[in-house]
């Protein structure tokens, strides 16, 4: 696959695409590892779903608490702390 190329995925599992992609865009000056990338998209996902279904705002929460993780590691800086933040609430516009 070349670089830049989308490959198709089934609707259920585009929210989780969207976040890969844009967690990848936000962290190219620091790359994360692809299961640090895939848990990231995994927890944004799930902040949307759970808003969705009920409200429940825990998800973003626990999503929040491994975005400042990485920060305080120094594993991202805090302008992608920033952006990386604004991710479920982003995707939750674009529904």
């Amino acid at each position: 696959m070349v670089t830049g190329q989308r490959k198709a995925v089934p609707l259920w599992m585009l929210k989780y695409e969207q976040a890969r992609e844009r967690i990848r865009e936000i962290t190219k000056d620091h790359p994360l590892t692809e299961v640090e990338v895939d848990m990231l998209a995994e927890y944004a996902e799930q902040c949307v779903l759970a808003r969705q279904a009920d409200g429940n705002r825990e998800h973003v929460k626990e999503y929040k608490t491994v975005v400042d993780w990485l920060e305080s590691t120094s594993r991202i800086s805090p302008k992608e702390h920033r952006e990386l933040q604004a991710i479920p609430n982003d995707m939750k516009a674009k529904s």
